[in-house]
Protein backbone atom coordinates (compact mmCIF):
# COMPACT_ATOMS: atom_id res chain seq x y z
CA UNK A 1 0.00 0.00 0.00
CA UNK A 2 1.63 3.16 -0.56
CA UNK A 3 1.55 6.22 2.03
CA UNK A 4 -1.41 8.02 0.70
CA UNK A 5 -3.72 5.19 0.51
CA UNK A 6 -2.39 4.23 4.17
CA UNK A 7 -3.53 7.87 5.53
CA UNK A 8 -7.07 8.18 3.57
CA UNK A 9 -7.31 4.27 5.61
CA UNK A 10 -6.64 5.94 8.69
CA UNK A 11 -9.05 8.80 8.41
CA UNK A 12 -11.69 6.90 7.29
CA UNK A 13 -11.10 4.64 10.78
CA UNK A 14 -10.71 7.77 12.96
CA UNK A 15 -14.28 9.10 11.53
CA UNK A 16 -16.10 5.82 11.75
CA UNK A 17 -14.92 5.65 14.83
CA UNK A 18 -15.23 9.27 16.25
CA UNK A 19 -18.74 8.91 14.81
CA UNK A 20 -19.59 5.65 16.25
CA UNK A 21 -18.56 7.28 19.96
CA UNK A 22 -20.50 10.17 19.15
CA UNK A 23 -23.74 8.17 18.24
CA UNK A 24 -22.97 6.13 21.15
CA UNK A 25 -22.53 9.49 23.61
CA UNK A 26 -25.65 10.74 22.35
CA UNK A 27 -27.81 7.94 23.10
CA UNK A 28 -27.09 7.90 26.79
CA UNK A 29 -28.04 11.57 27.01
CA UNK A 30 -31.07 11.50 28.79
CA UNK A 31 -31.53 15.49 27.83
CA UNK A 32 -31.34 14.36 23.90
CA UNK A 33 -33.81 11.20 25.19
CA UNK A 34 -36.61 13.86 26.67
CA UNK A 35 -35.88 15.73 23.15
CA UNK A 36 -36.81 13.14 21.01
CA UNK A 37 -39.88 12.42 23.14
CA UNK A 38 -40.91 15.76 22.92
CA UNK A 39 -40.45 15.79 19.56
CA UNK A 40 -42.14 12.45 18.25
CA UNK A 41 -45.12 13.48 20.20
CA UNK A 42 -44.74 16.57 18.35
CA UNK A 43 -45.12 15.12 14.73
CA UNK A 44 -47.75 12.57 15.86
CA UNK A 45 -50.90 15.51 15.82
CA UNK A 46 -52.34 16.07 12.32
CA UNK A 47 -51.62 19.71 12.35
CA UNK A 48 -47.61 19.02 12.25
CA UNK A 49 -48.28 16.54 9.55
CA UNK A 50 -49.75 18.16 7.58
CA UNK A 51 -47.70 21.24 8.15
CA UNK A 52 -44.42 19.28 7.51
CA UNK A 53 -46.44 17.34 4.22
CA UNK A 54 -46.94 21.01 3.17
CA UNK A 55 -43.37 22.36 3.71
CA UNK A 56 -42.14 19.13 1.79
CA UNK A 57 -44.48 19.77 -1.16
CA UNK A 58 -43.27 23.36 -1.34
CA UNK A 59 -39.56 22.42 -1.30
CA UNK A 60 -40.26 19.82 -4.07
CA UNK A 61 -42.31 22.15 -6.30
CA UNK A 62 -39.24 24.62 -6.09
CA UNK A 63 -36.58 22.09 -6.66
CA UNK A 64 -38.32 21.02 -9.80
CA UNK A 65 -38.48 24.55 -10.96
CA UNK A 66 -34.65 25.05 -9.86
CA UNK A 67 -33.40 22.04 -11.64
CA UNK A 68 -35.83 22.32 -15.12
CA UNK A 69 -34.61 25.89 -15.13
CA UNK A 70 -30.53 24.32 -15.37
CA UNK A 71 -31.48 21.38 -17.34
CA UNK A 72 -33.09 23.94 -19.72
CA UNK A 73 -29.63 26.46 -19.76
CA UNK A 74 -27.57 23.65 -20.54
CA UNK A 75 -29.93 22.65 -23.53
CA UNK A 76 -29.96 25.87 -24.80
CA UNK A 77 -26.52 26.26 -24.17
CA UNK A 78 -25.57 23.43 -26.05
CA UNK A 79 -28.02 23.69 -29.05
CA UNK A 80 -26.21 27.20 -29.39
CA UNK A 81 -22.65 25.71 -29.53
CA UNK A 82 -24.12 23.31 -32.31
CA UNK A 83 -25.55 25.77 -34.63
CA UNK A 84 -22.21 27.58 -34.00
CA UNK A 85 -20.39 24.74 -34.80
CA UNK A 86 -23.07 23.98 -37.98
CA UNK A 87 -23.36 27.70 -39.44
CA UNK A 88 -20.31 29.62 -37.92
CA UNK A 89 -20.05 32.07 -35.00
CA UNK A 90 -22.90 35.20 -34.82
CA UNK A 91 -22.11 38.02 -36.79
CA UNK A 92 -21.26 40.82 -35.18
CA UNK A 93 -23.12 44.21 -35.35
CA UNK A 94 -21.28 46.55 -37.61
CA UNK A 95 -20.71 49.90 -36.32
CA UNK A 96 -22.76 52.34 -38.29
CA UNK A 97 -21.98 55.83 -39.47
CA UNK A 98 -22.72 58.53 -38.09
CA UNK A 99 -26.23 59.79 -38.97
CA UNK A 100 -25.78 62.86 -41.30
CA UNK A 101 -28.50 65.79 -41.14
CA UNK A 102 -30.45 66.16 -44.29
CA UNK A 103 -30.09 69.78 -45.88
CA UNK A 104 -31.52 71.52 -48.08
CA UNK A 105 -30.59 71.40 -51.40
CA UNK A 106 -28.55 74.92 -52.29
CA UNK A 107 -26.60 76.25 -54.92
CA UNK A 108 -23.35 76.62 -55.80
CA UNK A 109 -23.64 80.36 -55.70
Amino acid sequence: MSEIARGELAARAAMLLGGLVLTITLSNSEWLQQRLVLLVSLLLRPSARWGLLTVGGLALVLGSVVAFEHADSETLEQQTRELEAVLGPRPTPLRSAPARRPTAARGSY
